[in-house]
């Protein structure tokens, strides 16, 4: 593993070789990783499982020629070796006067590094995995198929002609649940859930809860029935507002979209494009989610932005490829949101179904096919309920399909938002306009 100053004297190493090969643009990114895990397999733990690795990756830009190399080599002729590369391949790339690198900007410094967390030893590891598992373990009516606690530790850099000289370092915890229900013969569908945190001390209980919940949900889809075919209002839960509404908002809302003429919303800024219930924010400096950083993947400082406002696009995401082609400034939104907060109302998955005043679905897993480009979706829901007066009646798995932009015009009410997973804060949706089908 190694740290941000090395990594740093790595990069600037590799960036002098580079300029003695005539090349004035260039960006280089270095990346340390470390991994402790402790694994299950088939109720059974897996301990002392590692990885750790570094690489530095070399872009430049020759004559407005592209050329890049990688490499996991990072002694002195693995440098000059990925340089020459870079070059060669540079040497056949088209010419593109747009090319561009990240440019300097002011870095907030956040504290996503804990010392407690790159410090823990296998043996506490491998006592937190036993107390969160042991329950499950325990627990007749659940086959684990997998699970893991990981340990996360990560060093990066990016340094480029323009200026920019960013480094951080990242811990965090994490842990993963995958099985099934069995009973009486029955075995369900998988399910699976996912936690992260950087913070120790609250990550046990926080796995505990997860656990629970996916326990729970595995037990409750028992017994499963058919239900019945409606067009009308669904409920998406958590993992499927992620999923599937946010796959697409982000699609349409970034440049990248813009620039290829791709995005249904090119011409819609400042106007309404979803519900007034409807609020995305981008908090990458919110501590409490794994995702929170100083600077993108280009080395673009990242800030605060609200990209819908009660329905109305206020803002478009920017890359450092789709500023220089569109003419516009970068954002901190190379890859997408970095930490991504939407507004909620109050009520829980119960209270939005009391509110559709019939027999309604509740989508916990989506599995099929969603065009980002047109929104148009047509799938499964698996692991799924039809509620109905107070009660969750397991569904054999229903075939849903409809348009995302649809729903995003008809959102009847949002439930309390939380903290999902140290993913992304969300509540559930009640949404209108799905197609619901019960086969046979």
């Amino acid at each position: 593993m190694r740290s941000p100053d090395e990594l740093l004297l790595k990069s600037r190493k590799l960036m002098e070789m580079v300029k003695h090969l005539g090349i004035d643009t260039a960006q280089v990114t270095a990346v340390s990783r470390r991994r402790r895990r402790v694994s299950l397999e088939k109720n059974d733990y897996q301990i002392g499982s590692s990885s750790d690795y570094s690489e530095i990756k070399l872009v430049i830009h020759k004559d407005f020629q592209l050329g890049s190399a990688l490499t996991n080599d990072l002694s002195s002729d693995g440098l000059r070796d990925v340089a020459s590369r870079a070059v060669a391949l540079a040497s056949t790339a088209p010419r593109d006067e747009k090319l561009a690198f990240s440019l300097p900007g002011e870095i907030v410094d956040l504290p996503l590094a804990s010392a407690d967390i790159a410090a823990l030893g296998s043996e506490e590891l491998l006592k937190i995995t036993r107390s969160v598992f042991e329950p499950v373990f325990a627990d007749r009516e659940i086959s684990v198929d997998s699970g893991s606690i990981d340990v996360n530790h990560v060093s990066y850099c990016i340094i480029n002609t323009n200026g920019v000289s960013v480094s951080t370092e990242v811990t965090y915890l994490s842990s993963m649940l995958m099985g099934m229900g069995v009973h009486d013969g029955q075995v369900t569908s998988f399910d699976y859930d996912w936690f992260g945190s950087r913070d120790l001390a609250n990550f046990p209980l926080e796995t505990r809860r997860m656990m629970d919940e996916l326990t729970a949900n595995l037990k409750s889809t028992f017994n499963p029935r058919k239900g019945e075919s409606y067009k009308g209002m669904i409920i998406l839960r958590p993992e499927v507002v992620n999923q599937m509404l946010m796959q697409v908002v982000e699609f349409h809302s970034h440049g990248n979209a813009l620039k290829d003429n791709a995005s249904r919303w090119a011409d819609k800024l400042g106007e309404t494009v979803a519900s007034p219930r409807f609020t995305v924010r981008d908090d990458p400096h919110n501590l409490d989610y794994i995702q929170a950083a100083s600077f993108d993947t280009a080395g673009t400082p990242t800030r605060a932005h609200t990209l819908i406002e009660k329905g109305v696009l206020k803002f478009f995401m920017e890359s450092v490829d789709s500023a220089s082609r569109r003419g516009t400034g970068t954002t901190g939104h190379e890859n997408g949101l970095v930490v991504t907060r939407l507004a909620g109302e109050s009520g829980d998955v119960a209270d939005l179904a009391a509110q559709a005043g019939r027999p309604i679905l509740s989508m916990r897993r989506f599995a099929g096919n969603l065009n980002t480009v047109t929104g148009d979706f047509s799938g499964v829901a698996k692991n799924s309920h039809m509620l109905n007066d107070g009660e969750a009646i397991p569904l054999v798995e229903t075939m849903v399909a409809g348009n995302v932009f649809d729903l995003l015009n008809n959102i009847v009410a949002v439930g309390e938002a939380r903290n999902h997973r140290g993913l992304m804060e969300t509540g559930p949706f009640l949404v209108d306009g799905v197609s619901v089908s019960v086969g046979g």
